[in-house]
C-alpha cells in the first residue's frame, strides 16, 4: 500500500485520473487530499464521487479542506448570501453547480439550496474535511502562511511545537494535477512528468505552484 498525496484538482477529474494512473494508484493505496477538489473544472461532481468511493475502499484516506471548500461550507453553515456569491463568482463555484446540473438560485435560503444540490454523501465528505494533519513528521495543509513560529490557516493559528521538525506538504502544480508518492518522494503529473524531490524540500511549495 502506497501513500499518495494530491491537491488542487479543481474539478479536473480526467487529469486527476491520469496523474493517479502515472503514480500506479490502486484502490488499496491511501490517498491524502490537501483540498480544493472543486470549482474551475467541469467535473467537480465526478471528483467528489471518486473521493467518496476511495474512502469507502480504504477508510484510511484523509481529506483536508481548501479555501474553496471552506467558503462553500461557510455559505451553508451561516446561510450566507455573501459567501455564496463569492464562491459562485470569483471562486468559479458556478462550474461546480453546473456539474450537478443545479437550477438557478431562486430564494434567500442559501443553505437549503446548496443542500438540495449536493448529494448527502458529498456534503458529509466536505463537512468532515480537516484543516491540518500531523503524522510521522509531516504537517499536511492546503496553503500555509508563516508568521514566526505560527502557521495561520483559514484564520486559525497553529503553533510549531518545540522539537517537532515539520516537513510541510502543500502540493500543487500550476496548470495541472500532481500526485506525490510519499514513500518514494516522487511527483507524478497528469502529463506523465516525474520529479524526484528531497524530503527537506517539501517545504518549498507555496500557493498553487510547486517550486521543486
Amino acid at each position: 500500500m502506497k501513500t499518495l498525496v494530491f491537491s488542487d484538482v479543481h474539478g479536473h477529474y480526467e487529469e486527476f485520473m491520469l496523474a493517479l494512473e502515472h503514480a500506479r494508484y490502486s484502490d488499496q493505496d491511501r490517498l491524502i487530499g490537501l483540498g480544493d477538489y472543486i470549482d474551475y473544472g467541469s467535473q467537480s461532481r465526478q471528483v467528489l464521487d471518486f473521493l467518496v468511493s476511495a474512502q469507502t475502499l480504504n477508510p484510511a484516506c484523509l481529506w483536508l479542506r481548501g479555501n474553496h471548500e471552506n467558503i462553500l461550507l461557510d455559505a451553508i453553515a451561516r446561510n450566507s448570501r455573501g459567501s455564496f456569491l463569492q464562491w459562485e463568482g470569483s471562486l468559479m463555484g458556478h462550474t461546480t453547480l453546473k456539474s450537478y446540473e443545479a437550477p438557478p438560485l431562486a430564494s434567500d435560503d442559501i443553505a437549503g439550496y446548496l443542500r438540495s444540490v449536493f448529494p448527502p454523501e458529498h456534503l458529509e465528505l466536505l463537512e468532515k474535511t480537516v484543516e491540518t494533519h500531523e503524522e510521522n513528521g509531516y504537517f499536511y495543509t492546503h496553503m500555509p502562511m508563516y508568521r514566526g513560529n505560527l502557521i495561520t490557516i483559514h484564520g486559525h493559528e497553529h503553533r510549531n511545537k518545540p522539537g517537532f521538525g515539520w516537513h510541510v506538504i502543500s502540493l500543487g502544480i500550476e496548470g495541472g494535477v500532481a500526485v506525490l508518492d510519499l514513500d518514494n518522494l516522487m511527483i507524478h503529473t497528469d502529463e506523465g512528468l516525474e520529479f524526484q524531490v528531497d524530503r527537506e524540500r517539501l517545504n518549498a511549495k507555496y500557493g498553487n505552484s510547486f517550486k521543486g
